[in-house]
């Protein structure tokens, strides 16, 4: 008991006690030999040692549960705080996207009104003039209707009842049938589920590759491909278009990289002239909450 009672050089005197007052209270010293008299008090010691080791014991358990239940309350504010971060950067996401095609559609539509309205009272004066002020206008109209489709798609791509594959696969095939470009998929390994930033990333990845690949380099033909690897998913993007021996990072571009750091991952990009241009991005198949603190073109 003494030794279990113990506590830190408290022990040495304690252990002086154990020894000595066991023999005081009998009076047994006076009567025994020497070696009898060692070999009692060794198996004292060990008494002690025993109580003051299973002490230790008990209070390394105590901590490491006490450890355990602070490492258990961590986790799950970090979890929270993910959460938060999550919701937030998609508040802002689909705000961002709302302003510019609330631009987007108000540019075209007053544009579009203002044309018809001179084509209105040119059509009786000159009728040749009207038609040509009609083409340009339908020009302008159908690509302003591009332009909202462009981002009604990134408003909503990212259905969480469709696979990442089946949604990217989607975005392709429709940028191949509005442009007129050969746009081939191909996805290996076996697919997982994904943080909902890093899916988004990826999703718009996709999105600002395509776009820089036909406006920026003409491109006729685009190679994607979607590796599903060991902890990361890599999205490689590979166009046949003018290339460029720099590349200017615009706004389309910074946004992307800032979108992947945020997610956890990476992107790369290559190009050279004659040779089209490769854009790779990678992420992580699982949150790492060490990014947390750090937290999110198209």
């Amino acid at each position: 008991m003494l030794g279990y009672m113990s506590r830190g050089w408290h022990a040495l005197w304690t252990l002086a006690v154990a020894l000595i007052f066991p023999f005081i209270l009998t009076g047994e010293p006076v009567n025994m030999e020497t070696e009898e008299l060692i070999d009692s008090v060794a198996n004292l010691a060990i008494l002690f040692g025993i109580g003051f080791i299973f002490q230790k014991l008990v209070g390394s358990y105590q901590r490491i549960n006490a450890m355990y239940r602070v490492i258990q309350d961590q986790n799950r504010t970090l979890e929270l705080y993910a959460k938060q971060i999550e919701q937030l950067t998609l508040a802002e996401e689909r705000n961002r996207l709302s302003r510019d095609l609330h631009d987007t559609v108000g540019h075209t539509f007053t544009t579009a009104i203002t044309g018809m309205d001179a084509v209105y009272y040119l059509i009786d004066l000159s009728p040749v003039e009207a038609k040509k002020s009609m083409r340009e206008l339908l020009h302008f109209t159908r690509n302003g209707l591009d332009e909202v489709r462009r981002h009604i798609h990134q408003l909503a791509p990212h259905d969480e009842g469709q696979s990442l594959s089946r949604i990217l696969n989607q975005i392709a095939s429709e940028f191949a049938l509005h442009t007129g470009t050969k746009v081939d998929l191909e996805t290996t390994g076996i697919e997982s589920p994904l943080p909902e930033q890093a899916r988004l990333a990826l999703i718009r990845c996709l999105q600002e590759s395509l776009t820089n690949a036909k406006r920026h380099g003409n491109a006729n033909r685009i190679d994607i491909s979607l590796s599903y690897g060991q902890g990361e998913v890599r999205l490689r993007v590979e166009d046949d278009g003018q290339g460029a021996n720099g590349i200017n990072e615009g706004f389309g571009l910074r946004t992307m990289a800032e979108r992947m750091a945020n997610a956890g991952g990476s992107v790369i990009w290559i190009a050279e002239v004659g040779k089209g241009m490769t854009l790779e991005c990678t992420v992580p198949t699982k949150r790492d909450p060490g990014l947390l603190s750090n937290q999110e073109g198209a």
